[in-house]
């Protein structure tokens, strides 16, 4: 289901219209909606979409050929080959074309834990031989801090040639609606503070069924996607989690104040502030300060939260529990909703 992004497709549209090659950056959580807007952008325009996965690079490549074959006559396409992904690029940008091509490149961050090099590699062939051609290339990744250091960050091989980036964030509240169409306003508060505006778990509720049926069948329910989300979502970022998890589930149990976050984990506060920065960073925690504070960087009167609610749902409810839904006890689990989930 496509909901909303309106400014988004419009960016990338704009980019599409110029007479010059253009190179967008697309980047966000997983499950945010990447693809979809992509894919709903693409629709209409002659495009290479490749899908990175961490499987074998020469598999990838000659798939990526494959794609290729379709803008080149047939006597050439038949005998088409290519030894690396850096000369299939450099083939692509020498096709006259009478349209701008789209050439998306998705999960980008694992093409360069295939390839280390690639992204310097992408770097000399933009600037020697993409720059010149009818191409709008666009990187997509999920991992921000491998979309950082790859591509967005000031030492990174391809800082500066990007033309556009789209940071692709949750949907706003107010679009809730069109993802369940049927339910009340009550209703509508209560997904949101609990499934969130991710539309791909949004598009997981089942509105023929009660919110609470919802909660025990889709979040609570160890083989539903749902109930590890929260797991995958930071391990794909943070090689040892264990400290930003129980950071995070202080946050989500109501300690928002950095010292009070450390006295529950039995830290300094000092200890945490890396954490905090980093977690930030990667969108998601937020430090909220007054707006009567001077020197807002250096406020001691910060409160942090989490941004999305769903995790902020995850780590209350299911993170601490896990000990009661792996041996598939979720009643006790329904009866804390129950009792405190309208309080939260």
């Amino acid at each position: 289901m496509f909901v909303n992004r309106i400014n988004e497709l419009e960016s990338l549209e704009n980019e599409y219209r110029s007479n010059k090659a253009t190179f967008s950056v697309v980047y966000g959580r997983r499950r945010v909606g990447k693809t979809s807007l992509l894919s709903k952008y693409i629709l209409d325009k002659p495009s290479i979409y490749l899908y990175i996965t961490l499987s074998d690079l020469k598999m990838q490549l000659e798939a990526f050929t494959k794609q290729i074959k379709k803008f080149v006559p047939p006597l050439v396409a038949k005998h088409l080959k290519f030894d690396s992904f850096e000369e299939a690029l450099e083939f692509l940008s020498e096709i006259p074309l009478e349209k701008k091509l789209v050439l998306v490149i998705d999960e980008y961050q694992y093409l360069t834990q295939l390839d280390k090099a690639f992204s310097s590699k992408l770097q000399k062939l933009w600037d020697m031989n993409l720059v010149n051609s009818n191409i709008h290339l666009i990187l997509c990744g999920s991992v921000l801090s491998m979309m950082h250091s790859e591509v967005l960050a000031y030492n990174s091989p391809l800082y500066g040639r990007r033309t556009s980036q789209l940071h692709i964030k949750a949907i706003k509240f107010n679009y809730l609606k069109e993802f369940v169409p049927k339910c009340s306003k009550l209703e509508l508060m209560q997904i949101f503070a609990s499934f969130g505006s991710i539309p791909k778990y949004l598009n997981e509720y089942d509105s023929s069924i009660p919110f609470m049926k919802n909660i025990e069948q889709k979040i609570l329910n160890k083989n539903s996607y749902l109930y590890s989300e929260g797991n995958f979502l930071l391990k794909d970022e943070i090689s040892d989690a264990r400290s930003y998890f129980s950071i995070l589930e202080s946050i989500s149990k109501g300690n928002t104040k950095i010292g009070h976050i450390g006295t529950s984990l039995g830290l300094v506060s000092s200890h945490l502030t890396k954490y905090m920065q980093r977690l930030i960073e990667l969108d998601i925690i937020e430090k909220e300060i007054p707006v009567t504070e001077k020197n807002p960087l250096k406020s001691k009167f910060g409160r942090y939260k989490i941004k999305d609610k769903f995790l902020n749902f995850w780590f209350f409810y299911v993170f601490k529990n896990y000990n009661y839904l792996e041996i598939e006890q979720k009643q006790a689990v329904l009866d804390e909703i129950d009792i405190n989930f309208n309080d939260k």
